[in-house]
């Protein structure tokens, strides 16, 4: 489950509200409404990672190779174990580190081939993305947050048409991320993300 469904929600339901409004418009061709989510559990010496994603996404048709869609996604991270301290060197205390990392992308996708069974495209497009952090330790609590101004979002990935109506969706998208360093320092980097999910056809 999502740490916070209310907000997850939110987007789904704005989605579906602008999905709303293009279907009133016929000239705009058809509606996809594509849902997907992952969840994971890995543990290494002295720390276990949990991490949780969901995101809602609606596009529409602008001829028949050109698709224009919104999507929004969260990412939940709890992280829990022991670190060294550092001002008792050669112990370790406990710490519990949590972050949350909320998208919102617009993308313009083209289809390369529209088959019957298969339907690989590529997208390009922008994204917001805005970040929230708590890490609590023996020593102390530091919380922050930011939100980047908007960033290139590229990407591509494959429709497999399950009947009329349903199709499994596999995506993958880069766009520019931040790296917090100790001392508030930023760095630039890459971020990807890959996805399955389940698109319906309006």
């Amino acid at each position: 489950m999502l740490k916070n469904p209310r907000g997850f929600l939110t987007g789904a339901l704005l989605a579906a509200s602008l999905g709303g409004m293009a279907i009133e418009t016929p000239a705009m061709g058809m509606v996809y409404l594509t849902l997907g989510g992952s969840q994971s559990r890995n543990n290494v010496p002295y720390q276990t990672y949990v991490s949780r994603a969901g995101s809602a996404s609606l596009a529409i048709d602008l001829g028949e190779y050109f698709r224009i869609g919104y999507t929004h996604r969260q990412e939940f991270s709890n992280n829990t174990g022991y670190k060294a301290l550092e001002s008792q060197p050669g112990y370790y205390g406990e710490y519990v580190s949590q972050t949350r990392v909320i998208s919102n992308s617009v993308d313009l996708n083209v289809i390369l081939y529209a088959g019957d069974l298969f339907i690989p495209y590529l997208s390009a497009g922008a994204v917001v993305k805005s970040y929230s952090s708590d890490i609590m330790t023996v020593e102390g609590r530091e919380t922050g947050s930011f939100t980047l101004p908007p960033v290139p979002n590229l990407g591509g990935g494959l429709g497999i048409r399950l009947n009329r109506n349903f199709s499994l969706k596999l995506s993958y998208t880069v766009s520019q991320g931040v790296k917090q360093e100790p001392g508030g320092i930023q760095e630039g980097i890459l971020d990807n993300y890959s996805q399955i999910g389940v698109t319906y056809q309006m």
